[in-house]
């Protein structure tokens, strides 16, 4: 029987593959030509069979393509049995060689570091002696003082060598300073120190890094700097006249770059610990109850308040043997600012005139020429240049509420809730609500001490400020506590103290969220004002509450002034207790005051002069301090431009609360011992046209590309 090999009998199916145990043998070139001749008589799909069939064979290809690369390998390794051993071996090499090239170079580049180091350190000590050398001349000249320990034969105006001599290649290489350069340093006067750390400081923050070699030689100096600081502030010195370091000031002429500006990478390279907060509350009658270090720890302001505390006992006792202890006594200042009769106001006016003319403005220099900021006014009145609207009369608040609305400063008076707090704030009372937490009827307040060599206080932003570049800050935060704050200030108005001793300034605020949170969880500072500052809703005093950025408060002492500056927000300024003088100028003064309008600043927004100086503009073109230093020359020409700028002056005492429209200036004097809050209600920047707004504050200056827009 002849079996036909292409019939659908023989086991593959139509267009199909070959079976293996079919007895014919055919190729594929065969099975496609017998298909074609089978379309002839058939409907199937050969389109779709001749694709399958190239797929097949390209599948095939490739697995015997991976079975001979795999006994190829299988070969190799049993010819050679290492031949995983050696791949492994390879590698390790490889990255062997990796490392060791990094090794070499970053070996290299701490070579180089420190070649680099050593010559920085080297030409930093030789400009630290040719400075030393160059200030003792000077001063030698000018004062006829003596030399310094350690600096016969080297007086003289030199240049920096690059020659080593022995003090500074000694200190190079003990990577410190030296025991002779330390004894120069404790014999120079403290204007000494400071003109020998402008010599050495870097000049350009922006450009100039803060090297280790300038640590080395600048730290020293300042350490000096700040013991001199601490030993005033314990002996309660006079340190005479603080001029003002000229390069803390912009620059008069157009075009010069200001050198009080830094970045926040350079103000975290440079701080140091300890020059912006001290100690000192471990010892003494007033500052703390741990007083273990007996009488020879005392500072000298607690001798003399005590000693005063019991003369005025002695004196008004009649020589009766009093029980009352000498703390408790009050010894009133020596002018009470406070007494509402030694004021004269300006007749009221029931809307802001159309012509403007209000508030009726001055100079600066005239202000201080009637009465110069260092003394008390004994003038029988004093003369008031703001409204004084009375709260409690419907009609006066609605005549404020014009005024607010036209962007015009004024005052409002007989305030119930204000004067409760008045009367409330006493110094027992604020003592317990900072220093304990017995019997408090919530939560206990956040406070902070600064301390100032003398009554000037400038504030500024620590993240920035530079003390390698820049020096010591103006102030310095300290550990007392409130109660320690209130008998200075006691003591202060008790004694009349002079400008030039130390000041004290208790700072305190809460937050914008404390006012919606419940009484126990509140400060007392909010609890007291909820009615006034501290409002959850609109109100006359805080009109945009969205905007409320929180309560500030500030207790100052007698003589205290805070540099001149300007807030962006709506400002309603209370004062609680005492009596603070303000002087006041427009937006459109502020190119003529010196103020620093950008946010690289650490003096954003404040000026650094004290116009205390005016006094010594006038014919006193060389006044010296103690020290027989003179003032700058660009601290002479920026007060000679602040004494023409516009300016007015008022009087806030307790009771009262002042409306200060946006980027109004303000300068402020404590004449008396007092405690002031304030609140502010968002950014006003239209101002008005006679005074000006935001766009007189982002003109200021001339480096428009630093320039703080509003």
């Amino acid at each position: 029987m002849i079996v036909n090999p292409f019939s659908s009998s023989t086991g593959v199916g139509s267009g199909g593959v070959w079976s293996a145990s079919h007895p014919f043998v055919a190729t594929r070139r065969g099975v496609r030509q017998d298909s074609k001749r089978d379309s002839n008589n058939s409907n199937s799909n050969n389109n779709t069979e001749e694709d399958t069939d190239e797929d097949t064979a390209k599948y095939d290809k490739s697995k015997r393509q991976q079975l001979r690369r795999k006994r190829r390998l299988q070969r190799k390794s049993s010819a050679n049995p290492d031949f995983k051993t050696t791949r492994i071996l390879l590698t390790w090499f490889t990255l062997v060689c990796c490392l060791s090239i990094s090794i070499f170079y970053l070996g290299y580049q701490l070579f180089a570091w420190s070649t680099g180091h050593y010559q920085d350190s080297q030409h930093a000590w030789n400009r630290f002696e040719a400075a030393k050398r160059k200030v003792r001349q000077q001063h030698h000249n000018k004062n006829g003082m003596p030399q310094l320990p350690n600096m016969k034969n080297r007086v003289g105006n030199h240049r920096p060598q690059r020659q080593h001599d022995d003090t500074a290649s000694a200190a190079v290489a003990n990577d410190h300073m030296s025991s002779s350069q330390k004894e120069d340093l404790k014999a120079m006067t403290l204007p000494e120190l400071m003109e020998l750390f402008d010599m050495l400081r870097p000049k350009d923050p922006r450009n100039q890094k803060f090297t280790r070699a300038d640590k080395e030689v600048l730290y020293p100096i300042l350490k000096e700097w700040a013991k001199r600081l601490d030993n005033s502030m314990k002996l309660n010195r006079a340190g005479g006249m603080r001029w003002i370091r000229h390069y803390l000031l912009p620059p008069m002429e157009k075009g010069q770059e200001r050198e009080l500006v830094a970045t926040p990478d350079h103000a975290h390279e440079q701080e140091p610990p300890g020059f912006f907060k001290v100690k000192r509350i471990s010892k003494g009658l007033f500052r703390g109850s741990n007083n273990q270090g007996g009488q020879d720890e005392v500072w000298e302001w607690e001798k003399e308040w005590k000693n005063v505390q019991r003369e005025h006992q002695h004196k008004n006792t009649d020589g009766d043997n009093s029980e009352e202890p000498a703390a408790k006594i009050e010894i009133p200042p020596p002018v009470d600012y406070t007494d509402p009769n030694k004021y004269e106001y300006p007749p009221i006016m029931p809307e802001p005139p159309k012509r403007g003319g209000y508030p009726e403005v001055k100079t600066l220099g005239q202000l201080l020429q009637n009465w110069p900021q260092n003394q008390d006014n004994l003038a029988d009145k004093i003369h008031e240049a703001l409204m004084h609207f009375n709260y409690s009369d419907p009609e006066e608040r609605a005549m404020a509420v014009r005024f607010r609305e036209a962007r015009l400063p004024f005052k409002v008076y007989d305030i119930p809730d204000i004067d409760a707090v008045t009367q409330k704030w006493t110094d027992d009372y604020v003592h317990r609500q900072f220093d304990t937490t017995d019997n408090l009827e919530g939560l206990q307040a956040d406070g902070l001490c600064q301390e100032s060599p003398d009554h000037f206080f400038a504030f500024f932003v620590p993240q920035l400020w530079q003390t390698g570049t820049f020096g010591l800050p103006p102030v310095r935060n300290n550990d007392w506590t409130y109660h320690s704050w209130s008998e200075h200030a006691k003591y202060a108005d008790a004694t009349s103290l002079e400008s030039d001793r130390p000041h004290y300034y208790w700072q305190a605020g809460v937050t914008k969220s404390e006012r919606f949170a419940d009484p126990e969880k509140q400060s007392f500072i909010s609890r007291d004002l909820k009615n006034t500052l501290g409002a959850e809703e609109d109100n006359f005093f805080v009109f945009n509450i969205d905007e409320q950025k929180g309560i500030q408060c500030r207790f100052g002492e007698r003589g205290v002034t805070a540099a001149t500056h300007f807030d962006a927000g709506q400002n309603m300024i209370a004062m609680l207790t005492g009596a603070k003088r303000y002087i006041l100028s427009p937006p459109h003064a502020c190119p003529k005051l010196g103020v620093f309008n950008t946010r690289e600043s650490p003096i954003f927004r404040h000026s650094l002069l004290n116009f205390a100086h005016l006094e010594y503009l006038n014919g006193n073109s060389t006044v010296h301090d103690i020290y027989g230093e003179e003032m700058s020359q660009r601290e002479r020409d920026w007060l000679a431009e602040a004494a023409e700028a516009p300016a007015l002056e008022t009087v806030l005492k307790a009771g009262e609360v002042m409306f200060l429209p946006s980027f109004w200036f303000h300068y402020i004097v404590s004449v008396q011992k007092s405690a002031q809050c304030n609140v502010r209600s968002g950014v006003d920047r239209i101002g008005t046209k006679e005074f000006g707004g935001a766009q007189d504050i982002n003109r200021c200056g001339d480096h428009a590309h630093v320039h703080s827009k509003f």
